[in-house]
């Protein structure tokens, strides 16, 4: 059981009657629940599940079952954005451009 968004997606996606169930189950507002990262993505899972069609019972159930590795695998990855700043990143770098380039020391230029 995995979600094809991101934890931030499925946050900045919530609408008001999400964020009045997640008080209304977890017991508090989900912007202070940001300091119990754990629970925080307890109540995504929850959202996720309520949208897939579970009932809260079953929603919350499912989503306190989960252990915390399985919660940190829940989501999809956040991805990496290149830095056009600074391009040879691990995302942006382009291997044989690299390669291809003698390496020079500051001191000889």
């Amino acid at each position: 059981m995995t979600s094809e968004y991101t934890a931030n997606e499925v946050f900045e996606s919530l609408n008001g009657f999400e964020e009045a169930g997640i008080l209304k189950i977890f017991g508090e507002d989900i912007s202070t629940l940001s300091g119990r990262p754990f629970t925080f993505l307890r109540a995504l899972v929850f959202v996720t599940l309520r949208r897939a069609g579970s009932n809260e019972r079953d929603a919350r159930a499912r989503a306190m079952e989960l252990s915390i590795k399985q919660l940190n695998e829940y989501f999809v990855d956040e991805p990496n954005e290149v830095d056009p700043d600074d391009p040879v990143t691990p995302e942006g770098k382009d291997e044989s451009l690299l390669e291809s380039q003698p390496m020079t020391s500051p001191t000889s230029a």
